[in-house]
């Protein structure tokens, strides 16, 4: 199983190419504004996503 990291964002921006963001709000409020790159699975949905998302 992969180990959880804590970053700030000012650390996570010159690394984004290599992580992948998950942004959990809703699909209308991804739509107003998000990380470029960020996947969006609501939170709700999450724990049907995360298999896919380890791999």
């Amino acid at each position: 199983m992969a180990t959880l990291t804590e970053i700030t964002p000012a650390e996570a921006h010159p690394r984004l190419a290599a992580l992948t963001v998950v942004d959990v709000r809703s699909a209308g409020e991804y739509a107003a504004g998000h990380v470029p790159g960020a996947l969006n699975i609501p939170l709700d949905q999450l724990d049907r996503a995360l298999p896919a998302l380890r791999t």
